[in-house]
């Protein structure tokens, strides 16, 4: 209650989230954000916790790091993030609310609020979650992503640090599918050759390779992550990035059961699907294993083992091809 007053103090998000100092906190955006200060920064840009003026609303601003105002690769990222959350219209995906410039160039965009952590941060803590509980996750990713690929839209970073589950800790009750910064139309490729880009733990070998990405890389991504996060290990091992290529290129997942023994076999093949290296073994679609997830949730059997065969990935391209042999040499 006020003391002077009379009235009943409502406290605001904004007095709850921890945040880092950044240079210009208490800054005021073009006249309407009220800065806080810093909730992360990224390779790019930075994520500021602000308070819109005219309506109290809490929101986040991704502002582009000054390094890179002039850098026309970072912009052109900054800016298919913006559209990709435009065109995509699903719960999944975090609503834009407002796009500007500041007046030295900076772009930013202000975005709903998310109160919760990433599935990355979850993981850091605990290590590993279990089976249903990745699977749930999981479901509403794909669902995104489902809505991402009917628009022609491949995220190609799909990786626990963009996820995040919305609510209080034990209680993450919503998924949110971040960064559509590396996004592209499917069947496109990396406009420079020899540029690779994503996360190497979670990246198909056609990403890896620069060949043309679709719906069946993400799918792959996602169960990098069921993978990481049933287990508790990356699906490849440390030493330099070449290796770590070469490994998602040549090395079969190990079976997740091999790290626990008590996840289900349902659970196992699911991830198993999802990585093979051969895309045309993989979930076709995002939908199909979504489905998959659904019906593994409502205590369905496990699907029948496939037909063995050799799981290789072919190369698309000549430049594929000498770039996975010169890969090759790293194991």
């Amino acid at each position: 209650m006020c003391p002077f007053h009379e009235v009943a103090l409502v406290p605001k998000v904004t007095d709850f989230v921890a945040t880092r100092p950044w240079t210009a906190e208490g800054t005021v955006l073009e006249g309407k954000y009220l800065v806080f200060g810093l909730l992360g920064r990224g390779g790019q840009a930075d994520v500021l916790l602000a308070e819109n003026l005219d309506t109290g609303q809490t929101v986040a601003v991704k502002l582009l790091l000054k390094k890179f105002v002039k850098d026309e690769d970072a912009r052109a990222r900054f800016r298919r993030e913006i559209d990709v959350s435009k065109v995509i219209d699903h719960p999944t995906i975090p609503a834009v609310v407002e796009v500007g410039e500041r007046k030295d160039g900076t772009p930013w965009f202000a975005m709903e609020f998310l109160f919760g952590e990433s599935l990355g941060e979850l993981l850091e803590r605990v290590v590993q979650i279990d089976g249903t509980a990745a699977l749930k996750i999981l479901r509403d990713v794909t669902s995104g992503l489902e809505a991402a690929h009917a628009v022609g839209v491949i995220h190609r970073d799909v990786k626990p640090d963009n996820i995040f589950l919305v609510g209080k800790q034990g209680d993450h009750h919503a998924v949110k599918l971040l960064d559509f910064g590396l996004a592209r139309p499917q069947g496109s490729v990396l406009t420079r050759t020899g540029t690779v880009v994503g996360t190497v733990e979670y990246m198909a070998p056609e990403q890896c390779l620069s060949d043309a990405v679709d719906a069946r890389t993400d799918v792959y991504g996602c169960g990098a992550v069921l993978f990481r996060a049933t287990t508790g290990y990356s699906l490849v091992a440390g030493g330099t990035v070449e290796k770590r290529l070469a490994q998602q290129i040549y090395t079969p997942a190990t079976p997740v059961r091999t790290y626990r023994p008590e996840l289900s076999p349902t659970l196992e093949r699911i991830i198993q699907r999802c990585l093979y290296k051969s895309r045309t073994r993989r979930f076709g679609t995002a939908s199909l294993l979504r489905d998959e997830i659904v019906r593994a949730l409502k205590g369905g059997s496990p699907p029948p083992p496939e037909r063995p065969g050799i799981d290789v990935y072919q190369p698309e391209t000549p430049y594929a091809e000498t770039v996975a042999a010169v890969l090759k040499t790293h194991l």
